[in-house]
């Protein structure tokens, strides 16, 4: 199995949604402690919260707080779990 520290994820991925991609990360018995940040333009925030993120950040206006979201949720790793 692959190890990924923290998952940064886009609503508009090719061939998916990114909410279902979180929610079934979240079902991953070794994704479920892996922190996830989702990007998106549009409003979905609500929904994103619901999906399990550990934290929602709107392009293009909140992309520059990126690195300091990735490292704080490093620094305290996931509340799902």
């Amino acid at each position: 199995d692959d190890f990924y520290d923290v998952l940064v994820i886009d609503t508009d991925v090719p061939g998916l949604s990114g909410l279902e991609l979180v929610q079934r990360a979240r079902k991953i018995t070794n994704r479920r402690r892996t922190p996830i940040v989702m990007l998106s333009a549009g409003d979905y925030e609500t929904q994103a919260w619901r999906a399990g993120v550990d934290a929602f950040l709107r392009t293009p206006e909140q992309t520059n707080e990126l690195p300091a979201t990735v490292a704080r949720l490093l620094r305290e790793g996931s509340r799902h779990g």
